[in-house]
């Protein structure tokens, strides 16, 4: 009957064992053998059932399935083996595939699930278009942390590295640029110029006007 066997020198039948399934000949249980990896069986039954989504089993003759570790996941039934995730990937379920980290997120190969870029930062994108870590903002440039991206400051404002937001220039202030024109900081008016604020560079005195200190607005 279902989950037993005889061979031909039994003379009752036996018990299936845990990690076996039948072995029929036409309608007959004749013998058992051990269930493939990805496959299982507690004992008593005719047929190894498959490893559910999220478990696996790489050995044969197994009663149990195994449970993927976080950071790995078992999509289809009768896997073998877990699949690790990959940086750049949410792996929060083990029983579906990964996803890539969306934008303004990033995951490095020992996270579990994507995590928000940080104020001030950006996210590094590899070759595979996967999110695999952040990067600081280079002065001039800002993040406040929802996107992918560092921006730069516009005329009249400046950031030092790993800034959220870009910083209005005082009034009696200029610029303070790079090569590359990149607003990095700000410096005070040299005499004979002035900056009312928000100013990307000073301005010489009107005809007729005069400043002998520095920093005036």
């Amino acid at each position: 009957s279902e989950g037993t066997f005889s061979l031909e020198t039994d003379i009752k039948c036996q018990l299936l064992g845990s990690g076996r399934e039948a072995v029929f000949k036409q309608d007959r249980r004749v013998n058992q053998r051990s269930c493939d990896p990805g496959k299982f069986s507690a004992g008593a039954a005719d047929v190894c059932a498959a490893c559910e989504f999220g478990k696996s089993q790489p050995e044969a003759g197994s009663a149990s399935c195994d449970s993927c570790t976080p950071g790995w996941y078992a999509a289809s039934k009768g896997s073998a083996n877990c699949s690790k995730c990959v940086a750049g990937e949410d792996c929060s379920s083990a029983t579906q595939l990964p996803t890539n980290c969306s934008e303004g997120t990033f995951s490095l190969e020992t996270d579990i699930e994507c995590q928000r870029v940080l104020a001030g930062y950006e996210v590094m994108i590899d070759l595979t278009g996967r999110r695999v870590q952040q990067s600081i903002c280079v002065a001039g440039f800002v993040n406040p942390g929802a996107s992918d991206r560092c921006v730069a400051c516009t005329p009249g404002q400046f950031s030092e590295s790993g800034k959220a937001q870009c910083t209005p220039i005082a009034a009696g202030s200029a610029a303070n640029t790079t090569i590359s024109g990149h607003f990095v900081g700000e410096q005070s008016c040299k005499p004979g110029t002035y900056s009312v604020g928000s100013m990307a560079v000073c301005l010489p005195c009107d005809k007729g006007k005069a400043q002998s200190e520095p920093g005036k607005s």
